[in-house]
């Protein structure tokens, strides 16, 4: 992140950091967004503050964007199916993110949104959820798996039907204004969607391919 601030507007004896620090904290309570790429604050004609920002962003560490998800992170109602959960991790969230949630979620028109994973309550400080770690020990701490649509606890993997094309399985990861949500085990998308409104400050995605033929 680079900063410029005018030496006219804070005082001189303060140190850059310091004055990072104090212009980040005018954005927040001007209410700009500083996950923007760049964000400017001009004041009596001075540039106050200048950022741009990293993205937020989200990487599988099971599979490449856009290519196919392996056999392993499938449902074991396919051959050679074990239902690992993918591995993730992320990078530059915005600096007021309170906690994340994640969805593994299949759009396809036979599927219908259907819900491979629900995770919430990731904690703010975390950057990365292990393979295998839904429904294990290996969860951050306070994390809390939600009922899938097989009606499964936690993950569960690609199972689409025969002959129905390829599916995307969209993994989007929210960062949220809240340390927690209170949500039911059993919470559907459509809750879930209407629970996180305006509680989302940025959210990031990364997208797998399946077929069974």
């Amino acid at each position: 992140m680079s900063t410029w601030a005018s030496e006219q507007l804070l005082p001189r004896n303060f140190s850059l950091y310091q004055k990072s620090f104090l212009c980040i904290f005018i954005f927040s309570e001007l209410g700009v967004d500083i996950s923007a790429k760049s964000s400017y604050i001009f004041v009596d004609g001075y540039c106050l503050f200048h950022t741009e920002v990293f993205m937020f962003t989200l990487e599988c560490l099971s599979y490449k964007d856009k290519e196919m998800i392996p056999t392993k992170c499938c449902h074991t109602s396919v051959v050679g199916g074990r239902n690992i959960s993918p591995g993730f991790t992320w990078s530059d969230p915005p600096i007021n993110t309170k906690s994340f949630a994640l969805t593994v979620v299949d759009p396809h028109p036979v599927a219908k949104n259907w819900v491979h994973w629900f995770l919430v309550n990731i904690p703010f400080y975390e950057r990365r959820l292990v393979e295998g770690a839904s429904r294990s020990k290996s969860l951050p701490p306070g994390a809390k798996d939600l009922i899938n649509s097989f009606e499964e606890m936690g993950y569960g993997g690609p199972a689409p039907p025969r002959g129905s094309g390829q599916h995307p399985y969209v993994a989007t990861l929210y960062a949220l204004n809240v340390e927690s949500l209170k949500l039911s085990v059993s919470t559907s998308l459509k809750q879930f969607l209407s629970t996180i409104e305006g509680k989302v400050i940025a959210e990031a995605s990364v997208t797998g391919y399946y077929e069974r033929k």
